[in-house]
């Protein structure tokens, strides 16, 4: 074990140029992507997540400059207009989101791109601010829409969370997807259908 690196902006952009960009595609449209990483690290604790191992405990951001800064690269050396933002969780600072995307929209850059989100740290507000600076899609983490299961996996989530992050996400004009664990330890055939027809609620 070594400790984390602290200053994310001191990391060397990736060798993209070392790279196929068009092997790398999205999959709606076909269109390159690629996948910025944002910033790492996640203050929750959920039991099947490697967030805490891999990224740390405390969310570390990359400045608004140095992102925007590899965006600009990606969109003039390698014509890459669509991005994934990787984080272990994105939209948990909402006034880093809204600086970022008030910061990709002042430089023109006219880009696409998703993100993952926990159904708990998004607004209207960001939402706009989100959907204005190209989001078109957020992948939510719901994992259940049982209460007894989201606490024993210690989510630290309400199912209602999920349908409230859902129907703000679609108001603002963004598509959402969201992730659902099925087989944990103690579910059973009733519970499984249970999270199918929540899934269908969810739309």
């Amino acid at each position: 074990p070594r400790p984390f690196e602290e200053d994310l902006d001191r990391l060397p952009f990736p060798a993209r140029h070392l790279a196929n960009n068009a092997l790398y595609i999205r999959p709606d449209t076909g269109q390159k992507q690629t996948t910025v990483v944002t910033n790492r690290g996640c203050p929750f604790h959920c039991i099947y997540c490697l967030a805490n191992q891999v990224s740390g405990t405390r969310n570390r951001y990359r400045s608004v400059d140095n992102v925007v800064a590899e965006l600009r690269e990606c969109v003039d050396r390698h014509g890459i207009r669509n991005f994934l933002f990787r984080s272990d969780l994105f939209t948990q600072n909402k006034a880093w989101v809204i600086r970022l995307c008030r910061a990709i929209l002042d430089a023109g850059l006219d880009i696409e791109w998703a993100c993952n989100s926990r159904v708990d740290t998004v607004n209207a507000e960001v939402l706009g601010w989100m959907k204005k600076a190209g989001c078109w899609i957020i992948a939510f983490g719901v994992e259940s829409g049982d209460q007894e299961t989201l606490d024993r996996i210690e989510k630290k989530a309400k199912v209602e969370d999920a349908f409230q992050a859902v129907r703000l996400t679609r108001e603002a004009g963004i598509k959402s997807s969201v992730y659902l664990l099925m087989g944990l330890p103690w579910e059973t055939h009733e519970l499984i259908d249970r999270q199918i027809e929540f899934a269908k609620q969810l739309d």
